[in-house]
């Protein structure tokens, strides 16, 4: 019997500076699916407000935009919950007995982070099937 198992990626934003983060702003594309980036689905915790003025068309080529407020700052060496993904993988790939072809990029996220008086800074997350077995439980090595 093949049994879907259900997880999670929750993103945010961390500051590492030594300075607060004013304004604080994130644009992200998944390059792969996952639930939960889109203009009505996700699970939105305390964290910044998804943009929905946003057009289709800039929300397919740049992403979706994440804006806080002048009531949204981020301490130094804190952190701010932005959206949570979901997706669903099939036990059988978790447990090794069926192979990925992409293992090592099973889910790919581009950000881009913003804050008042800080250079926008661009980067990618990539999140391993590695990854996802480690967290539900699954140890293949």
């Amino acid at each position: 019997m093949n049994v879907n198992i259900k997880f999670h990626i929750a993103i945010g934003i961390r500051n590492i500076g030594k300075s607060i983060a004013k304004y604080p702003a994130i644009r992200l594309k998944a390059l792969t699916k996952l639930y939960g980036l889109d203009a009505f689905g996700g699970h939105i915790e305390s964290g910044l407000p998804q943009l929905y003025h946003q057009t289709h068309l800039d929300r397919k080529n740049n992403g979706f935009m994440f804006a806080g407020g002048s009531n949204d700052i981020i301490h130094p060496y804190t952190h701010i919950p932005v959206i949570t993904l979901t997706d669903s993988i099939n036990e059988q790939y978790l447990n090794g007995q069926e192979k990925f072809d992409n293992e090592e990029n099973l889910h790919f996220i581009s950000y881009e982070l913003f804050a008042e008086s800080c250079e926008p800074t661009k980067g990618t997350i990539s999140v391993s099937l590695k990854e996802i077995q480690k967290i539900c439980g699954f140890n293949n090595e």
